[in-house]
């Protein structure tokens, strides 16, 4: 699924380790996000995706959209159960990267 509505765990991530953040504060810090860092990551944050690119990227009334998503129970060995922990407590059922809700563009859905 495309977090259309972005991710409460990139939100985390940005909120709490600073990545996608361009500024880092402490410098050991800045070490460690850059090492997996891009600034793309701050993309799919909900509020970038929510105010900024959903705005500027309407739908075409003449396409046919449809948007899938999952959900499932992540178990607590897997690398997803921190984000999928997160988004379930943000926005609900989740596949461990993406809300049912984030995935949710269109009218026409379907919920694997």
């Amino acid at each position: 699924a495309t977090p259309h509505h972005g991710s409460p765990f990139m939100d985390w991530c940005r909120d709490n380790i600073g990545v996608g953040e361009i500024n880092q504060t402490f410098e050991e810090a800045a070490k460690v996000v850059d090492s997996f860092d891009t600034p793309a990551y701050s993309n799919l944050t909900t509020d970038y995706c929510v105010n900024y690119f959903n705005k500027s990227t309407p739908n075409n009334p003449s396409v046919a959209y449809y948007s899938y998503g999952t959900s499932t129970n992540v178990p607590i060995w897997s690398p997803l159960y921190f984000p999928y922990q997160i988004i379930k407590e943000k926005e609900g059922p989740n596949d461990g990267l993406v809300s049912v809700k984030s995935a949710q563009n269109v009218t026409n859905i379907w919920e694997l």
